[in-house]
């Protein structure tokens, strides 16, 4: 792993922790993150998918309803600054806000 691939971890794992996600695993082209949150909220894990899915770069995004788990497979290939990246977690940050209050 790069440094700035550490550091986008490092970034990204402090903004999802405020969501009670965990970025479990990180490679170009994969991300899987984790949530007990997800696991009692099926609707704000749907409208997750769906906006990811809607992504030009995201190819898919699986819920795994067992484990609280989200793999999300994108075409790595464009991610030459890690922008997508940030976007993403912005969009589920923006859902969590709308549909989801803790």
């Amino acid at each position: 792993m790069s440094i700035k691939e550490k550091i986008l971890m490092k970034h990204a794992e402090r903004k999802l922790h405020k969501l009670q996600i965990d970025l479990v695993h990180f490679i170009p082209g994969r991300i899987r993150l984790r949530s007990t949150v997800w696991k009692e909220n099926e609707k704000l894990v749907e409208l997750i998918i769906l906006n990811l899915k809607s992504q030009p770069l995201v190819y898919d995004a699986v819920f795994t309803p067992d484990t609280g788990s989200l793999l999300i497979t994108y075409k790595a290939s464009y991610m030459t600054n890690n922008k997508e990246l940030e976007e993403w977690f912005q969009l589920i940050e923006q859902i969590y806000q709308e549909e989801y209050r803790a």
